[in-house]
């Protein structure tokens, strides 16, 4: 009996479709993604319960049949009559769900029994946003052992009250090689030179030693031949130096020194795979609707910590559901960890990096600074190293006093490495 009923109701449900197609009834094709949220209708008692039910697009709704015979369920809309959907047949204890994606008002009935109807109204999801909008470093120029603060602003351009974590990451390593340069047996007493082979953000920090002439290290980008303006561009050295440059450009390229460049030549590669390290995490809690909020990270930069110039980003975690994540990571500027006491390499402005040495250039900036605070115009935040004498030394308190004039003088003359 049950086979019989079931080929009749198979019957009765092709009829049914020939006759949609007939009158040009459209169908909807519904791409099915995970539910947000699962609700439950009860078939009982030849009646639907909760006969009326709102849901929001990527909800899911699930039916089940605690009658004795076999129901499916024929949805159409509101709006216009026409078919949107037809279930499964869903036999006795039997369940049957769907997930909604598209925001329509429906009507649903049973395909034997049209006198029993349910109604569902689809609404468009809450939007789930968030941003960072901002990221300030409060320092350009960092010494290891000292801290910094980074503030990060982060908005909800959502809908909904929103918990999630932003991660600071810094971008970047350090990366030593050494190369001795002789004008007859090249780099390291091949020619060529060894492959020099890099991550992009990575610091280069060549130790360059001479061991018969004058020599230069450079890396021709543009494979012109010849140093441009924008390629590193080593000094020139007779004896032993420290070169550093920030491997920014990806690709494959020539190092030479341009004084010897038939015999003094290697293969430079820049990888495109930075290295990100994660450096702080803060959870932002309940942040409501078109609220903005200011992180502040505190960065306790150890001498684990290698000197090096970094990328710092903020990125805020991906909701459930969010699609504008474009916004999520946000980008700044470089960060330079450095010597204590190094912040330049000049007395121009603006200065030049760090130079790898404490001396009457870091006096001159701290000089120039002295007295200062925020309001003031003369103010150099990378003075600013620290609020104590102490060890380890408290955070910057905002005022160049005598405090970092007793850190230039405990890291006077010292020379990196």
């Amino acid at each position: 009996m049950a086979s019989k009923k079931i080929a009749k109701r198979n019957a009765a449900i092709s009829m049914l479709l020939a006759f949609v197609l007939a009158v040009s009834m459209s169908t909807v094709l519904i791409k099915r993604t995970a539910a947000q949220t699962t609700y439950y209708v009860d078939i009982l008692d030849f009646a639907f319960v909760p006969s009326a039910l709102t849901i929001v697009s990527g909800d899911t709704v699930v039916w089940t049949n605690n009658d004795p015979v076999i129901y499916m369920l024929w949805f159409t809309r509101v709006s216009d009559g026409t078919t949107y959907l037809l279930s499964d047949p869903i036999g006795p204890g039997e369940t049957w769900s769907y997930t909604f994606t598209e925001v329509v008002d429906l009507q649903y009935f049973d395909l034997d029994r049209l006198w029993m109807t349910g109604f569902l109204t689809v609404n468009p999801s809450p939007v789930r946003d968030v941003a960072v909008t901002d990221v300030r470093l409060r320092q350009t120029v960092v010494g290891q052992g000292f801290s910094t603060k980074i503030n990060v602003t982060v908005q909800n351009q959502g809908e909904l009250t929103e918990t999630f974590n932003v991660t600071l990451n810094r971008i970047g390593s350090a990366r030593p090689f050494k190369l001795t340069g002789n004008f007859i047996s090249g780099w390291n007493g091949t020619i060529p030179g060894p492959t020099i082979t890099v991550n992009q953000y990575d610091t280069v920090i060549l130790t360059l030693t001479s061991a018969d002439v004058t020599h230069n290290f450079g890396v021709d980008y543009n494979g012109n031949g010849v140093p441009d303006a924008g390629e590193p561009l080593s000094p020139n050295f007779s004896g032993t130096i420290i070169y550093r440059f920030f491997a920014d450009v990806v690709g494959s390229f020539t190092y030479y020194c341009y004084f010897h460049p038939f015999s003094m030549f290697g293969t430079f590669v820049v990888n495109p795979t930075p290295v990100v390290t994660e450096t702080g995490r803060m959870e932002v809690s309940l942040l409501t609707p078109g609220e903005t909020r200011l992180l502040i990270f505190q960065w306790d930069v150890t001498t684990a910590i290698a000197k090096a110039y970094y990328i710092i980003t903020a990125v805020a975690d991906t909701l459930p559901g969010e699609t504008d994540t474009a916004d999520n990571t946000f980008v700044d500027g470089t960060l330079i960890i450095a010597m204590p006491c190094d912040w330049v390499g000049s007395t121009t402005t603006p200065p030049a990096p760090p130079d790898g040495k404490v001396d009457f250039r870091d006096v001159f900036w701290l000089l120039k600074a002295y007295g200062s605070d925020p309001s003031k115009p003369n103010w150099n935040p990378n003075i600013d190293v620290a609020g104590s004498t102490t060890t380890p030394p408290a955070p910057p308190d905002n005022r160049v006093d005598f405090r970092d004039v007793f850190w230039l003088l405990k890291n006077y003359g010292k020379v990196d490495p």
